[in-house]
């Protein structure tokens, strides 16, 4: 077993780091900032007493869409189109479009702001392919989009309905409070804040479920759940979000509440399995994912690399030793032993570590030294975050000096770029 210490004063720091950096916005259930795919959709059918219909979501960040300015304004927008093809043939044809307006050129190149918007379509119980196409405003580029299939076994099993994934913090709407949605693939999420579950039972006599979630043939979650809503659900905008509203009048429909099933969770696939009274069991798969997952852990083994900036160099061997394809899980490991009092599967320390990365590789990379993490600059930033003021000195035609300053440390750091190239390197 790799015994593993780096020193306590950088993992104080990032503690402190921790404490006071954006990570806790998730919690109060802000937007995760994204990740790569341009056009983010999600299906969910949602059940009443004697229909069903599909919500297909979509989310597009600002920064992949096309902006022009208007005046004082940028201005952009998205179509989604979707043919609804049932036993060969088209059925139906849905649309929407949505505007969208920022003040500011740095808005548009938000990774954390985004337009969404739903498309209702009523469907039997029967399969359906439905073809979605996209076209953006201000451009002619069309994002091509997968076939999205509905197999109506996979989404009601006897009388258990698929799951759909809730924000577990309620939002205001016309003054009610009302469940988010996740909107995002349909997956789970790997995060510090908490996600439910709403499993719609068509019924009315079941009172307890018992939900049990298996990740690698290994169960990770066994409850009992009692608490239900004695109606139907639907999706539909409310001031520009998409929320879960209630449908009264419903007999032969409940929907259950589970709370927390992320929060146990790591990434990857997960199965949910539930039963209840008189049912067989349901299983639904699922995916487990870490949205605005730090680039830097997409390669485990630059991920190890750049613990040298708070780790010696026979610790970085070490984990290096083991084979590639089992980086992932020795940097898990790392972690892990490193904030062993968490209470729940993310790790808020590795979270804000590789955040770190990610600023460090997009800001202080050179000609000479492409990978910013592994920069001066960046192994001071990667320690101590960052520094509450930063100034220049402009020493010559092509030298200056950063200074950086930590107040609350007592810390203060200077790097010289000799060359004007972007090459800093620390003041001895």
């Amino acid at each position: 077993m790799i015994k593993l210490n780096p020193p306590r004063i950088i993992i104080a720091v990032l503690f402190l780091g921790l404490i006071f950096s954006g990570l806790y916005a998730q919690q109060k259930g802000m937007p995760f900032p994204s990740g790569h795919s341009s056009v983010l959709i999600e299906k969910n059918i949602l059940f009443s007493d004697t229909a069903a219909v599909c919500y297909i979501t979509f989310r597009v960040l600002y920064d992949d869409l096309f902006f022009v300015r208007n005046g004082s304004q940028y201005s952009s927008g998205f179509t989604l189109d979707i043919d609804i093809i049932n036993d060969n043939k088209i059925v139906d044809r849905q649309s929407i479009h949505k505007d969208v307006s920022v003040s500011s050129y740095d808005s548009t190149k938000s990774e954390t702001g985004f337009i969404q918007g739903l498309i209702k379509i009523n469907i039997a119980r029967q399969d359906y392919t439905f073809k979605p196409y996209s076209s953006f405003s201000n451009s002619d580029q069309n994002i091509p989009l997968d076939t999205i299939p509905i197999h109506w076994k996979l989404f009601l099993k006897e009388k258990i309905g698929r799951p759909i994934v809730i924000n577990g913090t309620k939002i205001s709407c016309n003054s009610n409070l009302e469940f988010q949605p996740l909107n995002y693939l349909g997956s789970i999420p790997y995060s510090p804040h908490s996600y439910d579950l709403l499993i719609p039972v068509l019924d009315n006599s079941i009172d307890e479920l018992n939900v049990k979630v298996e990740q690698d043939e290994k169960e990770i979650f066994n409850k009992q759940v009692k608490d239900f809503y004695p109606y139907a659900f639907s999706e539909e905008e409310c001031e520009g979000r998409l929320v879960v509203n209630k449908i009264n009048g419903m007999k032969d429909v409940k929907y259950f509440h589970l709370k927390g099933i992320n929060l146990p969770l790591v990434e990857g696939n997960a199965q949910v399995i539930i039963s209840g009274k008189d049912t067989s069991k349901a299983r639904f798969n699922f995916q487990v994912m870490w949205h605005g997952k730090p680039k830097t852990l997409m390669n485990p083994e630059l991920a190890i690399q750049v613990l040298k900036a708070i780790e010696n160099e026979n610790i970085i061997d070490s984990l290096l030793s083991f084979s590639r394809k089992d980086y992932g899980k020795v940097l898990d490991k790392y972690w892990d032993d490193k904030f062993p009092g968490k209470k729940y599967s993310f790790n808020q320390l590795k979270d804000e570590f590789y955040r770190r990365a990610d600023y460090a590789m997009n800001n202080f990379g050179s000609v000479t030294n492409q990978v910013g993490a592994k920069t001066d600059r960046g192994i001071i930033y990667l320690c101590y975050g960052k520094p509450d003021d930063i100034k220049r000195i402009y020493l010559s035609e092509n030298a200056v000096t950063e200074i950086w300053e930590y107040k609350t440390l007592k810390k203060i750091f200077s790097f010289t770029d000799k060359t004007g190239l972007g090459n800093y390197t620390r003041d001895q």
